[in-house]
């Protein structure tokens, strides 16, 4: 996981509406798997989560909610067979 701070900076010179980003890239093979990520505290009345993307993304379906102000769940519930690994990419974003 990394964490971005302050670097997206708002137009016409003004501040910037973004807190943080914090980016996670997690990995499985099984279906019906739940993945809890730590991620450093973020107001979840201000954050979002925002799908970068995955592998073999028409076999493979997969839910990512925040449960805490620390923490992303990924699950997965579905796979075809002979699927290999499956890849996400996701930011956890927090608004100012």
């Amino acid at each position: 996981m990394s964490t971005l701070t302050g670097l997206i900076s708002g137009g016409g010179g003004g501040s910037s509406p973004i807190a943080s980003i914090q980016r996670l890239y997690v990995s499985t093979y099984f279906a019906g798997t739940t993945i809890n990520r730590s991620i450093a505290s973020v107001d979840t009345t201000k954050t979002f989560i925002s799908h970068l993307g995955n592998s073999r993304e028409a076999l493979r379906s997969y839910l990512a909610i925040l449960t805490s102000s620390t923490n992303v769940q990924l699950f997965t519930y579905s796979q075809n067979v002979g699927d290999s690994n499956l890849y996400v990419s996701l930011e956890v974003i927090e608004y100012v």
